[in-house]
């Protein structure tokens, strides 16, 4: 593994007109950073989309006017944001109006059983395609990420939830050692390529926040290869696409793991370990491995404060609340 150096290109005091706290900061894509803020005195978080190199304000969400939702992605050039009562889409993130398609089947997200009431309750949101997004789930109560939700807009201008579209109960993951004892916890999703990668690790208890191992799943949106799916396929109707396992299931060791947010990269932070490995997301090799430190990243931050986001293998950022690094890594140069 190949250890390199990086360092701080630009800093950023995080301090803006009003009375706000930062409480995030991560790339939305490589030239824009989203933040989320609390407003002290409307007691209410904001979503903010900042241009990366000056923090100039392009988009302000104040979210309670968005039924409070903080689950959001990149869809396109685009953002997408969804709350209890629909899906809001701002084409760019120049403009401030959006699109709003109400949720047909929000009550999907909510099951009653023998009396009891079950919730179920969208943790993230990508992308799939331009017409469809995938939701990482909660199990029922809890915030354990247990499935993956499929979310369309119809033809009625509604949108539509698919509940637990994909369960992780494939044959393959769950004899996997891995997982002999305790069921498999989906920690993020990701699209690269048509695949969809799903970020794995053994359940934890609730006073262990990391892993000990990660595992990476590999699915695709495609019909099954079975008779009926070959028809359906060639008919253009019929059988419906379903997330289907693929080869390839890769294991790594344990510690903190993140998609990098162009969803091509998996970064490491291994347990008990001050560096940060890079691998390439389908490959399992590593590319390179950092340290943070003050001379290259930290600055004045602390590790025990110190809060990153990836947008690829070379671009970073880590900030603290207050202070914000935005930082590279300092690749080869290669010859021809």
């Amino acid at each position: 593994m190949s250890k390199l150096k990086s360092r701080i290109k630009t800093q950023h005091q995080l301090s803006f007109h009003g009375d706000y706290s930062c409480e995030t900061v991560a790339f939305f894509d490589n030239n824009i950073l989203v933040l989320r803020l609390w407003d002290q005195q409307a007691s209410q978080p904001l979503l903010q989309f900042r241009r990366a190199d000056d923090l100039q304000l392009l988009l302000s969400l104040p979210l309670a006017e968005y039924d409070g939702s903080q689950i959001f992605c990149r869809w396109g050039t685009g953002l997408a944001l969804l709350g209890k009562s629909g899906l809001w889409f701002w084409p760019s993130i120049a403009e401030q109006e959006a699109e709003f398609y109400p949720l047909h089947n929000g009550d999907v997200l909510q099951q009653q059983l023998n009396g009891q009431q079950y919730q179920f309750t969208p943790l993230q949101m990508v992308a799939l395609d331009e017409q469809q997004l995938l939701l990482r789930m909660s199990g029922a109560n809890n915030r354990n990420g247990r499935a993956i939700s499929w979310l369309f807009i119809n033809e009625d201008g509604n949108s539509h939830i698919v509940n637990r579209f994909k369960e992780l109960d494939d044959t393959e993951v769950l004899q996997l050692p891995v997982f002999a004892q305790t069921q498999p916890e989906l920690a993020a999703i990701a699209v690269n390529n048509g695949t969809i990668w799903s970020l794995c690790y053994p359940q934890t208890g609730a006073k262990q926040h990391t892993a000990n191992v990660n595992v990476l799943v590999p699915y695709q949106y495609r019909l099954p290869k079975t008779l009926l799916g070959s028809l359906s396929k060639l008919l253009g109707a019929g059988q419906k696409r379903e997330l289907l396992l693929q080869p390839g299931l890769q294991s790594f060791t344990g510690g903190d793991a993140c998609f990098s947010e162009n969803h091509q990269w998996l970064w490491l932070h291994p347990k008990g370990k001050s560096s940060l490995d890079c691998y390439a997301i389908g490959s399992g090799l590593s590319q390179h491995q950092i340290s943070l430190t003050p001379g290259q990243n930290l600055g004045d931050i602390t590790k025990r404060q110190a809060h990153l986001s990836f947008w690829d293998e070379k671009h970073f950022l880590v900030h603290n609340g207050t202070q914000l690094n935005l930082c590279e890594v300092l690749l080869p140069t290669t010859t021809a």
